[in-house]
């Protein structure tokens, strides 16, 4: 009977903490928060797009500001296509940093650059061959662009986003060279 009663009174054992999972989620929820202040130095974020989507709706933004600074044009094929792999190297980052699909993040992208159904069919298994091919090649070109768009993400303004611009300047005059 006594023991029951001085049981009472024993300390309970706290449940126990997982510190690395609660580090690990804070700097995830600190990389999902640059990602967005990064994100809206160019354009605010719809109120209807859910997390699922941002990354892709990122990758399009960040895109279609370079395309815009070096006033290309998704019609011309040389283009399309250094846009696309830059669309396809957004979406990889900012789908790791939202923790969602990869491949959804780049079609939406995509499709939103192309804005068209048509043209996404008819450009996307070229740029995604491309990218593939350049992924396993572990390519210096989208492995440095990959690198400036991560540095652009945690410290978003112009110089970063010119250092963007600037490696696709010359990623599409490349191209040029050699289509």
């Amino acid at each position: 009977m006594f023991e029951k009663f001085f049981k009472s009174f024993q300390p309970k054992q706290e449940p126990s903490v997982d510190l690395a999972k609660l580090f690990r989620a804070a700097a995830e929820g600190e990389q999902i928060a640059a990602l967005q202040r990064a994100i809206s130095t160019i354009k605010e974020k719809p109120d209807e797009i859910s997390s699922d989507d941002f990354a892709g709706w990122a990758s399009f933004v960040l895109t279609d500001e370079v395309r815009r600074k070096l006033g290309m044009n998704i019609r011309d094929d040389d283009d399309l296509y250094c846009l696309g792999i830059a669309a396809f190297v957004f979406s990889n980052h900012f789908s790791s940093i939202m923790q969602t699909n990869f491949e959804m993040a780049t079609f939406l992208a995509l499709i939103k650059l192309t804005k068209s159904p048509d043209e996404l069919i008819r450009s996307h298994p070229a740029i995604a061959n491309s990218y593939n091919k350049m992924t396993v090649e572990n390519s210096k070109a989208i492995k440095i662009l990959g690198q400036r768009c991560a540095s652009w993400v945690q410290n978003p303004g112009p110089n970063t986003l010119d250092d963007i611009v600037s490696l696709l300047k010359i990623f599409r005059e490349h191209t040029s060279e050699t289509g």
